[in-house]
This record gives structure tokens, sequence and C-alpha cells, in this order.
């Protein structure tokens, strides 16, 4: 049963990968009438598998770094109503949109399972013209969909991966706009500790920049 469950959620949360979060169950319900017809897909089923689930699970995987996602979308992204990344009220607006807000024990598992991260990388520069939100940051996503990949293959966690998506976007906002007729150069450094994943950064810098 459990593998029935993490077969019908999974595409229902594939088909939100590049954008904002949507209902869940519904989705899942309908994977489950095309495939599993008859199947308990309910919140309080996914509940329980994601409860028994080992951390390395592909369901909880993958659902903690949608979660992980959408907690540091930019507030000017439509769906996010202008509230804070990694705030208390963006993760309770999540919950809303996937549905489950009227599941006390689910969003009570879920915080357990994916706890809010409230650490941000500094990126010095607060000075640049606004272009990378919205469509523009998935328009054209390939490359660093494949990295994020690949770092999960590696055992990076989804908290992770998640902070590193926020840094580099926050360095690939600040370069010019590769679709602006006016050229500006921009220059930057990355500071860090020895093995704290300053070549990730740069590595997703550069799958951005490509993807851009």
């Amino acid at each position: 049963m459990s593998g029935t469950i993490a077969e019908c959620y999974l595409p229902a949360l594939a088909s939100m990968e590049a954008g904002e979060p949507r209902l869940l169950l519904s989705r899942a319900h309908l994977e489950a009438g095309e495939r599993y017809p008859g199947t308990d897909v309910s919140t309080r089923a996914l509940c329980d598998h994601l409860a028994s689930a080992p951390l390395n699970d592909v369901l909880r995987k993958q659902l903690h770094v949608a979660i992980s996602r959408w907690d540091i979308a930019p507030p000017d992204d439509a769906w996010t109503t202008g509230t804070r990344m990694r705030s208390a009220e963006r993760r309770a607006l999540t919950y809303t949109r996937l549905g489950i807000v009227d599941e006390p024990s689910a969003i009570a598992l879920f915080d357990d399972l994916f706890p809010l991260q409230s650490e941000t990388t500094v990126v010095i520069s607060d000075v640049f013209v606004p272009w990378y939100f919205g469509e523009r940051r998935g328009k054209h996503a390939f490359y660093w969909p494949a990295y994020a990949k690949l770092l999960d293959r590696r055992g990076w966690s989804p908290d992770a991966v998640s902070g590193l998506d926020e840094a580099t976007g926050r360095v690939i906002e600040r370069l010019s706009d590769p679709l602006s007729i006016e050229a500006r150069q921009a220059k930057g450094l990355v500071v860090g500790y020895v093995q704290s994943g300053k070549t990730a950064n740069f590595t997703g810098v550069v799958a951005k920049a490509v993807d851009a």
C-alpha cells in the first residue's frame, strides 16, 4: 500500500515542480483514479506513510524539497501574496494551498518532519535592477534542476539544497538581465570556510545563469 501512496503523490508533486503549491489531495486522487482505482490516498493515508517512512524515502524527500522551495519563493511571486520568505505566514499559506489546513494532525506532522529553516545566506549588495523573478526564474530551467537532483543523489539534505537554491538565486538576481540591451559588468566574491559549500555555490550560479 505504501508504494501505491508514493506512486500517486509523486506525480502530483511533480506537476508543481516549477510552480506554486496547489491542492495536493485532488491531484493524488486523479493519479489514483487512473492507475489504482479504489486506493486510499487520503491525507490520513499520506500521513501514515510519512510517519513510518525512513529519512531517505523518496516521497518524504520530494515533499521536503517542494515545501522548502516554497518557503524561499520570492515575495513578488503572485501566489505568495507578499508573505516573507521563511516565515510562519508563508508556511501557513503553503499548507492552505496544498489543502491540509483543516487537518491539524497533518500540519503537526509536516512541521515536525519539515521544520521551517530561519537561516539565510548573507549577500552584501542590495543595489541592483530586479529582473529574476516570477516566470523568468523557471521558464527555461534545465541545468539548475539537474544539478539539484545530482546534489540529492550525492546525499545533500532537502534543507541544504533549498538553502543553496536561495543563495544562488540572490546572486543571479544581482547580475545583469541577459535580455537587456545595456551591458553592465558585475563582480562578486564567494566567502566561506573550507568545505562550506563555496564550489557548490558558484556551480549553482553557473547552472542558473545558463538557464537564464
